[in-house]
C-alpha cells in the first residue's frame, strides 16, 4: 500500500503545523517513525543546514525516533531511504529542488509505493505534483515528479488569489486538479482521499 503524502502550503515547522506533521509521524503500533530530511530546495551551505536543523528539532519534538539528513549525491538518498518511514522535503527554490530530485524520481515512486510517507512544503509540495511552476526567470510551467494525483498546487495561498494558475492553464488538462495551500495548512493524500489539516482551509481551484 502506498505511503501517505502531505502537501503543505509553507511556513513549515511552525505552530499550527503540529496536526499535519503528527499525522504523518503516526504509526499503527505507536512506534516512533524514522525521518529523512531532503533540504535540497535551499542553497547548499547555510540555507540547507538551517532547513535541516529546523526540521530535525521540530520532528524530534513531535516524537520522531530518528532524524537523518540526506544529500542528493548518487547513492546517498537511496541509502537514507532504505530504512526510512517518512521523507520530509522543506521549501525553497522549486527549480533547485526539481533539479536535485528528478534523477531520483523512480526511487521516490518505488519507495512511496512500498509504504514510505512523504511530506513536502511549498516547493516540496510543488514538485510532487504532475506539474510545477518554476518562478525564477519568467514562471515556466514544467513537468514535475508526478508522485500524486494532483496537477498543480499554489503554495502560500490567500483567499481570492490564483497565484500561477492562469499562467499554467496552457499546459494543464481541461479539468485540472489544482489546490490552493495556505501557509501552515495542507492536505494528506491517502488511498484516493484528501484530508485537510492546518490553520486554514485548502481550496480546490478551477
Amino acid at each position: 500500500m502506498c505511503g501517505d503524502v502531505c502537501l503543505q502550503g509553507g511556513a513549515e515547522f511552525a505552530p499550527g503545523c503540529e496536526a499535519m506533521d503528527a499525522t504523518m509521524l503516526a504509526r499503527p503500533d505507536g512506534a516512533p517513525r524514522r525521518v529523512v530530511i531532503a533540504p535540497f530546495a535551499g542553497r547548499p551551505g547555510r540555507e540547507q543546514a538551517m532547513a535541516s536543523a529546523n526540521a530535525r528539532r521540530w520532528y524530534l519534538g513531535l516524537g520522531a525516533g530518528q532524524v537523518r539528513t540526506a544529500t542528493p549525491e548518487p547513492g546517498d538518498l537511496a541509502d537514507a531511504l532504505a530504512d526510512a518511514e517518512l521523507l520530509v522535503i522543506p521549501g525553497g527554490s522549486p527549480s533547485r529542488l526539481l533539479e536535485a530530485l528528478a534523477p531520483h524520481a523512480d526511487l521516490l515512486r518505488a519507495a512511496n509505493e512500498a509504504g514510505l510517507a512523504i511530506s513536502g512544503a511549498s516547493a516540496g509540495a510543488m514538485v510532487l505534483c504532475r506539474w510545477t511552476v518554476l518562478p525564477e526567470g519568467g514562471s515556466r510551467v514544467v513537468p514535475a515528479l508526478g508522485l500524486v494525483d494532483v496537477d498543480l498546487v499554489v503554495p502560500h495561498y490567500r483567499p481570492g488569489g490564483r497565484g500561477w494558475l492562469d499562467a499554467a492553464r496552457a499546459v494543464l488538462p481541461t479539468d485540472p486538479v489544482v489546490l490552493g495551500l495556505p501557509e501552515r495548512s495542507g492536505v494528506v493524500l491517502r488511498d484516493g482521499t484528501r484530508r485537510p489539516l492546518g490553520v486554514d482551509p485548502v481550496v480546490d481551484l478551477r
